[in-house]
């Protein structure tokens, strides 16, 4: 099931100008395939951090990441 949960950088996050860049960072982001996982490894993108995107769900990782710059993984627990 596709998440619900829109976090959209301009309408949630305005307040994060050049401030709160992440250029040069590098972010471990869990629980991508959906919801505030997927929510904020795009927001990270987004202000220039480098994101490792980690699921369980490969399909759902995959689809959710699709087309953002994040790289991302599927572990088996």
């Amino acid at each position: 099931m596709k998440s619900q949960v829109q976090l959209n950088s301009s309408k949630y996050w305005g307040y994060m100008d050049d401030r709160y860049r992440l250029d040069g960072k590098v972010a471990v982001v869990t629980g991508c395939a959906s919801g505030v996982g997927e929510s904020v490894a795009k927001l990270f993108t987004e202000r220039g951090s480098k994101v490792l995107a980690v699921d369980v769900n490969a399909d759902g990782l995959e689809s959710a990441m699709d087309g953002s710059k994040t790289l991302p993984r599927c572990l088996k627990m």
